[in-house]
């Protein structure tokens, strides 16, 4: 009869053994303070699982640090409140795509991309364009807009408006460049209006 010998258990590497070791210290670190953080969090964000989401990613990025604070339970408390901020900003931002996506909806009667975010993009794109367009006199405003929406050729802009073909070319020259200047200015103003409505850095 043949006797064959016990396996060996297989031993945990030396890697994982270290790896453990590192999560329970971590664990033993931090799990003094996870009640106060989640009330912390909880108080700033008005839901618990949206706190317990901030605690999670602030034990997140402590554990991705490697090391240790100095002074670990108000570093803990700051980066909580940190991304409680955080998170405030962006559901704000988002609820203002989604705000300014419904009117723009509305506005094309029904037609968008989809993408709320673009949706707004688009809004604030034409919206800027219009106000540069307006800006123009109205000789130049006419030329710019037979030439690029009407797509008609100079002979045919210079009939259209009883003028030369030369007026017609500085005409639409004058307008070309107010309109960069227009649009350079507005989207400034409108990006940083937009910041302050949102209470993001959108325009950066």
């Amino acid at each position: 009869m043949e006797v064959r010998p016990a396996p060996i258990a297989e031993q945990p590497s030396a890697s994982s053994s270290l790896v453990q070791t590192r999560l329970d210290d971590f664990t033993s670190l931090v799990k003094p303070h996870i009640s106060f953080l989640v009330r912390l969090a909880s108080k700033r964000m008005g839901s618990r699982d949206l706190a317990w989401e901030a605690v999670q990613e602030t034990l997140f990025t402590l554990w991705k640090s490697g090391t240790r604070p100095k002074q670990l339970r108000p570093w803990l408390a700051q980066t909580v409140i940190h991304r409680c901020l955080h998170m405030q900003r962006a559901a704000r931002r988002r609820r203002y795509y989604e705000e300014l996506s419904s009117l723009f909806q509305k506005a094309h009667h029904g037609r968008t991309s989809g993408d709320p975010e673009e949706d707004v993009k688009r809004y604030f794109l034409q919206r800027i364009v219009s106000k540069a367009l307006d800006a123009l006199p109205e000789k130049q405003r006419a030329v710019l807009w037979l030439r690029e929406v009407e797509s008609l050729d100079y002979r045919s802009i210079a009939e259209r408006q009883h003028i030369s073909e030369g007026t017609v070319r500085s005409r639409l020259h004058r307008a070309r460049d107010a309109m960069r200047r227009g649009l350079h200015g507005l989207l400034d103003r409108e990006n940083c209006d937009l910041c302050k409505a949102t209470g993001t850095e959108i325009c950066e």
